[in-house]
């Protein structure tokens, strides 16, 4: 019976990571292509496009009750700005990381994240990581640096805005767990939220930067391909906020950031055939597979621990279960017509029955 409950418990949170690690693998190549292959340089202007499209369909799903979230008011919104904030920081610097990275180091400077993640979730959420979630944990960042010996051909600007996005990123997921955990709110009700929010922060940075104006003018919209791979794009960013915020709210912070660590191993080794390539090497093959060894021993972990805890609630229960009938006993027993207590103990039996008839 418990382990049957584990499963269940354990199931959608595992399908909500999986989902967010497809989406998100295929969401690197789809931004690479607009990037590079199309020379869209506007990586800002391709956000805002993604957060206005989220935020249009979900107002009118909202309008039309296709589905339950609360409207945008003044006070969630600055509720949540810093969340927001960050979320706005990391998908920005992604990007501009992406444009100027080959996709192996970029995800060998992504894996830096569950590291972030452990140390937000401690001073953040008060949560103290197990030994063997640490040992995890440190099995991927070693196996990430180890794989990333092999590729020197990086730029200083670009590994500014990597960590950058790993810093914001972590920050934003902690804060959206415990949005999450503190308010019950529902993976669609904070994207929703968080949607509208960052659309005068991207607006504003588009605009100031003049890349909204030239976006305008970028002469491959003129074409078929590059305005369907734009639109696909948009569509695939918004399901992939979706994911994420999915992903974050079903499981812990560190446990999103790992899935996406994971996902990094996939792409990594397909980025190295794509997109220019990079070179096989002895550190690379060591550090995919110290790195994709430290992802199965955290999943070990977590489920261990989620069966250890499922097996305490349910002795915890059955404790407490016994100790109130061994009370209602220990009454009837002493319930004598006889002795000088008989309408004490009475109301005592009955007050007992009236309680276990409530649980």
């Amino acid at each position: 019976m418990v382990y049957s409950s584990t499963v269940h418990d354990f199931a959608p949170g595992l399908m909500s990571a999986l989902f967010y690690g497809v989406v998100s693998g295929s969401m690197s190549f789809m931004n690479k292509v607009i990037l590079t292959s199309y020379k869209f340089n506007y990586p800002d202007v391709v956000m805002l496009a993604q957060i206005v499209t989220t935020s249009i369909i979900l107002e009118i799903a909202r309008k039309c009750g296709w589905c339950s979230i609360p409207k945008w008011t003044f006070d969630r919104g600055r509720e949540f700005m810093i969340p927001s904030c960050c979320f706005a920081l990391h998908t920005t610097m992604a990007l501009y990381a992406l444009e100027d990275l080959s996709i192996p180091i970029y995800n060998v400077l992504r894996r830096m994240l569950p590291l972030a993640t452990l140390l937000m979730s401690y001073f953040v959420l008060h949560k103290v990581p197990s030994k063997g979630l640490a040992m995890s944990v440190g099995l991927i960042v070693a196996g990430s640096l180890f794989a990333g010996l092999s590729d020197i051909a990086v730029h200083l600007v670009g590994y500014i805005n990597a960590l950058s996005s790993v810093a914001a990123q972590a920050t934003y997921l902690t804060y959206v767990e415990r949005t999450g955990i503190e308010k019950s709110s529902s993976a669609i009700g904070i994207l929703h939220l968080n949607s509208i929010n960052c659309i005068p922060l991207m607006a504003t940075f588009a605009i100031c930067n003049g890349h909204l104006y030239s976006a305008f003018q970028f002469k491959g919209f003129g074409e078929g391909l590059p305005m369907i791979s734009f639109i696909v794009n948009i569509l695939l960013g918004c399901v992939l906020n979706y994911s994420l915020f999915l992903c974050a709210t079903m499981n812990s912070a560190l446990t999103t950031s790992l899935v996406g660590v994971i996902k990094g191993v996939v792409t990594t080794i397909i980025g190295f055939f794509t997109f220019g390539g990079v070179v096989l090497t002895v550190p690379t093959v060591g550090g995919v597979i110290l790195n994709s060894f430290g992802g199965i021993l955290y999943t070990y972990v977590k489920y261990s621990e989620k069966k250890t805890s499922a097996e305490h609630r349910t002795l915890n229960d059955n404790k407490a279960h016994n100790k109130m009938n061994g009370t209602l006993e220990h009454v009837i027993d002493l319930h004598d017509g006889n002795s000088p207590f008989h309408r004490h103990l009475s109301i005592t039996s009955d007050s007992v029955v009236d309680v276990l008839q409530t649980k």
